[in-house]
């Protein structure tokens, strides 16, 4: 067993799954610790964000926080096409599709 206690520290879920690639003889058990709406400044680890949308106010801070621009409707962070190309997981900021 592995344990990754953050899944943002992506030196560690990269370590992770080495050691779990490296493994021939036995089970391999990766155990990640995340958090809910991770960025967004008000539901982050909140009931809220397991059954109900950010809403715009909130989607509009978590840009913020990320430095994406606040007004995109469809945002694709320019890194990420190429993250998903490699089939890396070691992004410089989270790739995720906010809108």
């Amino acid at each position: 067993m592995t344990r990754v206690g953050d899944a943002n520290d992506l030196r560690m879920v990269d370590q992770a799954l080495a050691a779990f690639q490296r493994e021939t003889d036995r089970p391999t058990l990766i155990i990640v610790n995340s958090h809910i709406a991770f960025g967004a400044p008000h539901k982050q680890d909140t009931s809220a964000a397991h059954g109900e949308p950010l809403g715009e106010e909130e989607i509009r801070l978590t840009k913020r926080k990320y430095g994406w621009p606040e007004d995109a409707a469809f945002l694709i962070p320019p890194m990420c096409p190429t993250v998903f190309k490699k089939g890396s997981v070691g992004a410089a900021k989270p790739c995720a599709m906010i809108g």
